[in-house]
């Protein structure tokens, strides 16, 4: 026999929780068919519209009620029913009384204000607001919210809140939101619009119908969902970040989309579209060391950058919580760091599971141990989206103590993403001195179209490509930016050390470094800009203006071309450019007044723009005093292992003697032999790809001058010229 009580408790439940009413009353069995017009009631109370008289009227009603029940009068004796049916009397009386309750509610509420949410959980400091500039009350759990409303939490506070849907909203301590509109609609769907000011806030909200809607937004953006488990964090700068525990999320900002799935983050910055949906990571444990950008925590080491939010004192040794993203490179960068008291270490990230081996797991691009100690469904395969927790062993391994599936739909096909828009101006820099300490100025810039251009997380990177025998400290500073828009440029400094055996080194020895773009946050994939630095030891005097070069300084015979020109070949033909003319290529030969099939053949041959320039330029020098040395000659003596900074001494740009092409000073193999062909060929250490290191023209310095040596022969920005303080 059904318990009518019990059944049409459960009902009500259902009712508030968004099921249909037509769906319930479709379940109902036959001896319970008298429930039908009660439920009907309930849901009609739920969708009755809210009055709004004047305020003054509204509160003498109110008062009016809420004399009625002090006084302990209520609904009048009901007349006898059969025994059977008596609960269903006292079912109709308290509807009747909420009703009435709920009619009194709407009559005090401000005009347009609606019922939207109730506090179901009040955890230390939890305020509300009526609306913007208006008084902050305490509330406790059991409290409702009516739209418009504007919610906050304090030092280690927290509140839940539950609509008529069942959609939950969690704020976590020091978190504010404003309920802007949360509208009922007739079919029982629930459409929720928050505002998300500060903080940490989690929901979950209640598959709906199309007609509803759950919107978060953000100064940086909004996340739009229909039934879902999401993480929105709000920085002071208005930095926003969503993350998807569950379901699907799109978050639009800017005026474009992306859709994260479950396991999946994004970062917005206000008046930015947001960055490409990344897996994300969760570490808790002590901060062990900090090395410029990268941390050390238990073990793991993890990326911040500018955008980084940092709260709290993170000093070594502290115990910090980080959220944040897996990079297509696999960096781990960190994106909100929140210092906390204590806690155990946990540590999990998220990935698609690439490999399954015996003892090992590749997910991603991290490999993780397995062992009976893992937690795991023996289904999952490769190709799975997957969430591992892990921890360290004493060995430095990741050992998975749980790998669990995540469920992800098949990510729309798009294009690829441009190459990040980046340049450095110049590419090519030569610094002459004698001590060992440099400095030399870089400038780094974005030549894309705003604002579908803008990078951000640029990290700088540099390799040693020439004398690393003589290097003793590299360093780039700043070597990050967490945003560089497009059309603007930022600049840094490159700081390098040499050791002593720089001071034993003859005139002309060489370094060279080369700086690139390490990593590109947004959009992915590798930057192709390079900036080359050579370094030349130069200890003598500087010759006068009109020093010529010494005999001993001439082009040795075995390393003298025997063709001027460039041979035939595949390098006669400039189709590496692409079908149009490059702009860069297009600018060098109008600067230099030479047809535009040369400067691409030059290129096609494996030199870059920068080398070309440098070609050009000490060809124009050479011709102040004489007839100019050919750019072809150059380039067939460049071939042969001879620094930039040789040629120049060779060519008496600079003083100095030329040590022996067969033994030059950083060990590279000795030149050709004579007659060996001379045909230009690309230099190991530059690594030519073939594609233009960088976009739009620069600009090209004038002649007189190689690019980064001023016209006294002194370095930029570096240590004095010879007879200085070094």
């Amino acid at each position: 026999m059904v318990n009518r009580e019990d059944l049409f408790e459960l009902c009500l439940q259902e009712l508030e929780a968004g099921v249909p009413l037509e769906a319930l009353l479709a379940r109902l069995p036959d001896e319970a068919a008298d429930l039908k017009e009660l439920l009907s009631l309930a849901a009609a109370m739920r969708a009755l519209p809210q009055p709004a008289p004047a305020p003054e009227k509204a509160a003498r009603r109110w008062q009016h009620v809420l004399k009625v029940f002090a006084n302990g009068r209520g609904p009048g004796p009901q007349p006898n029913r059969r025994p059977g049916l008596a609960w269903a009397g006292r079912a109709l009386a308290g509807l009747a009384v909420v009703a009435l309750i709920v009619w009194a509610v709407s009559l005090a509420s401000p005009p347009g204000a609606a019922l939207a949410a109730r506090i179901t959980e009040a955890a230390g400091r939890v305020e509300v607001a009526a609306g913007p500039g208006e008084d902050w009350r305490l509330v406790a759990a059991g409290d409702s919210l009516l739209a418009g409303q504007s919610l906050r939490t304090g030092d280690g506070s927290a509140a839940t809140l539950r609509f008529a849907d069942g959609s939950l909203t969690r704020l976590y301590a020091n978190s504010s939101l404003t309920l802007t509109a949360v509208d009922r609609r007739p079919n029982q769907a629930v459409s929720v619009h928050l505002t998300q000011h500060a903080g940490r806030t989690a929901h979950e909200v209640q598959p709906r119908g199309p007609e509803a809607a759950f919107v978060v937004a953000t100064p940086a953006g909004a996340a739009r969902v229909q039934g879902t488990a999401f993480n929105v964090f709000v920085g002071a700068a208005g930095l926003a970040r969503f993350a998807v525990e569950a379901g699907q999320v799109r978050v639009e900002a800017a005026g474009e989309a992306v859709v994260l799935s479950a396991g999946q983050a994004t970062l917005t910055l206000p008046g930015r579209p947001p960055g490409l949906p990344a897996d994300e990571f969760r570490e808790q444990g002590p901060l062990v060391a900090v090395q410029n950008t990268v941390w050390m925590v238990g073990g793991v080491p993890v990326r911040v950058s500018d955008e980084t939010v940092v709260n709290g004192r993170a000093d070594v040794g502290a115990i910090v919580d980080i959220v944040g993203r897996v990079l297509a490179n696999g960096v781990w960068l960190a994106d909100v760091v929140e210092v906390v008291s204590a806690g155990a270490e946990t540590a999990s990230f998220t990935g698609v599971l690439v490999d399954m081996g015996l003892d090992s797991w590749r997910v991603g691009g991290a490999t993780v141990a397995v062992s009976d100690r893992t937690v795991y469904d023996p289904a999952l395969e490769p190709g799975a989206a997957v969430r591992v927790t892990f921890e360290l062993l004493p060995d430095g391994r990741w050992q998975a103590t749980r790998i669990e599936a995540l469920e992800r739909e098949p990510p729309p096909i798009a294009p690829p993403a441009a190459s990040p828009s980046l340049a450095f101006e110049p590419d090519e820099l030569l610094v002459a001195g004698c001590g060992p300490e440099f400095s030399v100025s870089g400038r780094l810039v974005n030549d894309g179209e705003p604002p579908r251009d803008n990078v951000s997380g640029v990290q700088l990177d540099y390799r040693v490509i020439r004398g690393a025998v003589f290097m003793e400290t590299v360093r780039i500073e700043p070597d990050n930016w967490g945003l560089i828009l497009a059309g603007e440029s930022v600049s840094f400094k490159l700081n390098f050390s040499l050791n002593p055996q720089w001071s034993q080194a003859a005139d002309g020895a060489e370094v060279k470094i080369q700086v690139q773009v390490g990593e590109v946050v947004e959009p992915a994939g590798e930057s192709p800009a390079r900036l080359t630095v050579t370094v030349v030891r130069q200890c003598r005097p500087a010759p006068t203006a009109t020093a010529t070069p010494a005999e001993g300084a001439a082009p040795t015979a075995t390393s003298a071309p025997t063709q001027t020109k460039p041979a035939a070949g595949p390098a006669d033909n400039p189709i590496c450019l692409g079908g149009t003319s490059h702009p860069i290529a297009s600018a060098l030969a109008e600067h230099f007044g030479v047809p535009y099939a040369e400067i691409a053949r030059w290129f096609c041959s494996g030199f870059g723009f920068g080398e070309i320039r440098l070609a050009y330029e000490i060809s124009a020098q050479t011709g102040q005093s004489g007839a100019p040395v050919p750019v072809a000659e150059i380039f067939a003596l460049r071939q042969t292992g001879l620094g930039w900074g040789d040629l120049m001494i060779q060519f008496g740009i600079l003083p100095g003697v030329i040590p022996p092409p067969a033994q030059p000073p950083d060990g590279a193999p000795p030149a050709s032999a004579p007659g060996a062909s001379p045909t230009p060929q690309p230099p190991e250490e530059d690594e030519p790809d073939g594609t233009p290191p960088f976009g739009p023209p620069v600009d090209v310095p004038t002649a007189g001058s190689p690019p980064g040596i001023p016209p006294g022969g002194g370095p930029p920005g570096g240590p004095p010229p010879p007879g200085g303080d070094d």
